[in-house]
């Protein structure tokens, strides 16, 4: 069964940490994994890509059966339009940093400090925040 793991929680090491050949795994807060355990677990294949605050998710390759794959998805259009589409965004407090803010490495706070001062300005100008 192939695994596909999108780590969007930034507080705690990744699962993945071990599998990186020199040990690490770069500074990127957000984690997508896909694991295709075929022939077996140990000879399986995990591929992982980091992403930042503002980089959308990337495209990945899906192995399906029979040696196919779906190439290049575009899993991050799929998270965006779910993600609008649930009103997830409505239960976010855009005043404040997020919980665990001291975590994230110092480019991706200061994206996050900048995304959340866009949208406080965009809001006491009376602009749609939704458009």
């Amino acid at each position: 069964m192939i695994l596909i793991e999108i780590d969007l929680h930034n507080h705690q090491r990744s699962l993945f940490e071990h599998l990186r050949r020199d040990g690490r795994l770069d500074d990127a807060p957000y984690l997508l994994a896909v694991t295709d355990p075929r022939p077996d677990v140990r000879l399986g294949e995990t591929i992982i890509q980091t992403f930042r605050v503002d980089e959308p998710i990337p495209p990945i390759d899906i192995p399906l059966s029979n040696d196919q794959h779906l190439t290049q998805f575009d899993l991050n259009s799929a998270y965006q339009a779910a993600f609008e589409q649930s009103y997830f965004g409505l239960e976010f407090d855009y005043a404040t940093p997020p919980t665990g803010f001291e975590l994230y490495a110092p480019q991706d706070c200061a994206a996050i400090l900048a995304r959340l001062n866009d949208i406080q300005a965009r809001a006491a100008r009376g602009e749609n925040l939704e458009a």
